[in-house]
This record gives structure tokens, sequence and C-alpha cells, in this order.
């Protein structure tokens, strides 16, 4: 019933009244979730059933009884179960074959039936991360922009097809103009800014909006923006210092999982230009050791670690490294 007149109100509050005098519901508390956790000490996992009534940003609510919710710190978290919807799952078997077209249809048609917000988002950040795979990236624009709606601070923004590599060919970059640097949208500026910041007639425009950026937007948002202006040090290598590689290093260990590879690729790449091959390597490695949705710079990284290693003097390493590339993308 909507209370949307006087008499429906007068009904609605005489409903309530009603409900409200009531002995409690005898029905059992059901849960269908499950989240994992390993112990911080004893390394063990622990598993945590109830509801999840909201995964945002980097904390899942967990209605473990009752009304009890406990907040819970998802770098703390190793998995998350929930019932998904036979669309949801065959959109994700899709997905992991690789199979992007059937991946994103499915996940468009588990979206009408699945009630839970949050749900909604993860299905979101699938379709996005099909789309990004598929080279739509103004679509994977779109539906990042969709899932902020309803989580202003999501860590999907680590989806958004950002330029890590100044190298990548203006085909496989996200159709910036200069107009999108003044957009109302923030993910859109980020969007733009990186993939115009390494264009001569730009540059300067570029690094203002990251600036900005970098200051006044949620946390994931600013770290990206930061991130991104390390890039200026490697395209003007003349401004590069020890001390600035020191300082990313210990900054990026900050960043959430989720938005770190970018800028993990372009601190191994300043190492790189230092000649400190062993720690570029290690920065190198991270987007394909580590959960990376863009498989551009899984590739590159592989690429540039395996160059790293030889010239640091791991042959056996390197062949390894190669090896990898050669496995995860046998067509090139």
């Amino acid at each position: 019933m909507f209370c949307t007149t006087a008499v429906g109100l007068l009904l609605c509050l005489a409903n309530t009244a009603a409900l409200l005098s009531q002995p409690p519901s005898l029905l059992p508390f059901v849960t269908s979730d499950a989240v994992l956790q390993r112990h911080p000490l004893t390394g063990e996992t622990i598993r945590l059933t109830g509801v999840i009534e909201d995964l945002t940003a980097d904390v899942v609510e967990l209605r473990r009884s009752g009304s009890r919710v406990e907040r819970l710190r998802l770098q703390q978290v190793t998995q998350i179960q929930f019932i998904k919807s036979p669309d949801f799952d065959r959109g994700l078997v899709h997905l992991q074959r690789n199979e992007l077209a059937p991946a994103l249809a499915a996940f468009d048609q588990a979206l009408p039936a699945e009630q839970r917000i949050w749900v909604q988002r993860e299905l979101q950040a699938a379709a996005a991360e099909a789309l990004l795979g598929m080279g739509r990236k103004n679509e994977v624009l779109q539906r990042v922009q969709k899932i902020v709606e309803t989580d202003p601070a999501t860590r999907h923004v680590g989806l958004l097809p950002l330029v890590w590599d100044s190298s990548l060919p203006q085909s496989e970059r996200f159709p910036a103009t200069p107009e999108g640097l003044n957009a109302g949208s923030r993910l859109l500026q980020l969007v733009t800014a990186s993939v115009l910041l390494d264009s001569a007639d730009y540059e300067v425009q570029a690094a203002e909006v990251l600036t900005k950026l970098r200051v006044n937007s949620r946390p994931h948002l600013q770290e990206l923006a930061e991130a991104q202006l390390w890039r200026l040090r490697l395209l003007h290598p003349e401004q590069l210092r020890k001390i600035d590689t020191k300082l990313w290093s210990d900054r990026v260990q900050e960043f959430g999982a989720a938005i770190r590879s970018g800028p993990e690729y372009v601190l191994g790449q300043a190492f790189m230009q230092q000649h400190d091959y062993d720690s570029a390597a290690i920065h190198l490695m991270w987007p394909a050791t580590m959960p990376t949705v863009d498989q551009r710079l899984i590739e590159d990284s592989l690429k540039a670690a395996a160059i790293a290693l030889q010239k640091s003097g791991r042959p056996a390493e390197a062949a390894l490294a190669r090896q990898t590339l050669a496995d995860r993308f046998p067509q090139k």
C-alpha cells in the first residue's frame, strides 16, 4: 500500500500500529551469504555466515543475526560467497573462457532480476570487464559511472580505461577529446587527462586536471590521479629523482588491489629509467600476478618485466616471464 494520500497515510499508520502490536516473528534467521577472512596472526581461514547487507568501497556489511551488522574491511576478506542468479553464473563462466559477448549478454539479462543494489553494482562491474576486453571503452566509462551513482567511493574505478603507457596506440585508447577535461563527470575528466597527458598540446591542461582530482575527489579516484601524475616524470626523465621512486614505492602499498596494477606498472618503468632492474621487475610483475582486468597492461608488464630480469642478470626468471607471456597471449 502506498501512502500517497491523507487517507492512505492514516491506513498505513493503522497497519503499522497493528503490526507493532503483534508478537515478534518466530521465523529463524536465514543466511545465504558468507565472507571468508584470513586470521592476521595464524593465517587460518575464518568463515563468517550471514546476510551481506552492502558492499561499498572497501567495506563489507554483514548481518550475522537479527539487527547486528559487522563492518569488515575488504582487504581482510579473501572471498565473498552469495547466491547468484543463473544468468550471473552463466556470465561468469563465459567471462572466464574469454567469451566476452555472451558474458555481457548474460550479465545484462541478470540485472533486472537482481534486487540487491550491491549485487547490481557487481554485475555492472562484470559487464564493464567484458566491455573492456571487447575494446568498447566508452561503454566501460558509462558502466562505472552507473556504479558510482550508488557507491561514490567504489573500488570499481579501477576498471576505468586509463592510459598507463605512453606507447599505447591511439586506436586502443579511450576516444577522448579536449572537452572532456572540463566535463561535469570527474570520471570522464580522469580518463581524458590520462589519454591527453602525453600530448604536447594538452599536457599542461591534463596535468592541471589531475592535480585538482588528486585533491578534490574520493580516495580511489585521488590515488589514480596521483599515479597518473607520476607519468610526467617518465615523460620528462631528467626530472625523475631517486627520492621519487622511493616515495612512490611506499605510497603504492597504501593503494587498494583493485586500482594498483596501473600505478605499479608506472613505478616499474620509473625504476627501469633509473637502471634499478631488480626493483623494476618486482613492480612490473604485479599486474600479471594479481587480479588485473586490463589485458593489454598485463601483456606490456610481462614484456617489460622480462627485459628487466634479463638486464638484472636473471636469465632463468626472464625466460619464465617470456614463457608466461607466450602462454597467456599465444596469438602474439
